[in-house]
């Protein structure tokens, strides 16, 4: 069975001319998880032939394209369908829908000008939750990193320290100087200010919160090492962060009866942890 057949059945979304981005991110992993052929199609386009090829090169790339526009055509809104389908090639397709919702390079710098502004213009009003705030950067960041924008982590995490509601200034001095903000991840700085917003309290499933008497380094593995880890008062194990493990190459993968740390790069399990009775995945220190 081919990659394009396995993956028929996990369709991307319908594309109604709204929230064009999302459609896009989604549309190009679809296709980018069907075969490096299926990309090429849209990167480099295809020339269709005035009859159908019979060499199996020429055959196979007819076949692709083929693929490709079916499943584009199969996204889109009837109105959408209109405005694309006298195209016979994926590229064509592909093209105009994008040239339609981002615009020529002119049009791109402007909206690129537009979120600068935006980005500049940030700040956290005085009654929103961190998760709302963390939102509102995560999508205009997206934006700009959609149309071309290349911004380094560390450049995202000053912007967001810097546009803190008043509620976290005595806190900030605090996280500069104790955290190297060279390194310092957007998740990490999340669960940082989340902390600090629940009053250094943590909260359960069963709605009981307990206090956060500290944080430190937990050294699971030479390949697994999490910092900011959490030490709450009357836990029996630390609190780990998986988004942390997932930022050192490695892959963590719950099972029914446990949970696995794998490294990208080689695809070794470098730590397993079991599951408990009530629902917690346990690591064992240097395994």
């Amino acid at each position: 069975m081919s990659n394009y057949e396995r993956e028929a059945s996990i369709r991307p979304p319908m594309f109604d001319g709204t929230n064009f981005i999302y459609w896009k991110v989604r549309v190009t992993a679809y296709l980018q998880s069907l075969g490096t052929e299926v990309w090429d199609i849209i990167e480099t386009g295809y020339t269709f032939p005035s009859a159908t090829p019979t060499d199996s090169a020429e055959k196979k790339k007819y076949e692709t394209n083929a693929k490709v526009v079916n499943t584009l055509l199969g996204c889109l809104s009837q109105s959408e369908f209109v405005k694309v389908m006298q195209y016979k090639s994926a590229k064509e397709i592909w093209d105009k829908i994008v040239l339609s919702y981002e615009g020529d390079e002119q049009v791109k710098r402007a909206k690129l000008q537009t979120l600068r502004i935006q980005y500049e213009n940030l700040r956290m009003y005085n009654d929103e939750s961190v998760a709302n705030y963390f939102l509102r950067v995560d999508e205009i960041v997206n934006c700009m990193k959609n149309l071309g924008e290349e911004i380094k982590e560390a450049i995202v995490v000053e912007k967001v320290l810097r546009s803190l509601s008043p509620k976290f200034e005595s806190k900030v001095s605090a996280i500069e100087e104790k955290e190297n903000l060279r390194t310092l991840t957007m998740s990490q700085l999340h669960g940082i200010l989340t902390a600090l917003e629940k009053g250094k309290k943590v909260s359960f499933g069963n709605d009981i919160s307990a206090a956060i008497k500290g944080k430190g380094v937990a050294q699971l593995k030479e390949k697994v090492k999490a910092g900011n880890v959490l030490y709450v008062d009357g836990l029996k194990h630390n609190l780990l962060s998986v988004s942390q493990m997932c930022d050192q190459g490695t892959k963590v993968i719950s099972r029914s009866n446990g949970c696995y740390v794998r490294d990208l790069d080689t695809g070794e399990t470098v730590i397993k942890g079991r599951r408990t009775p009530n629902n917690l995945y346990i690591f064992e220190e240097r395994q």
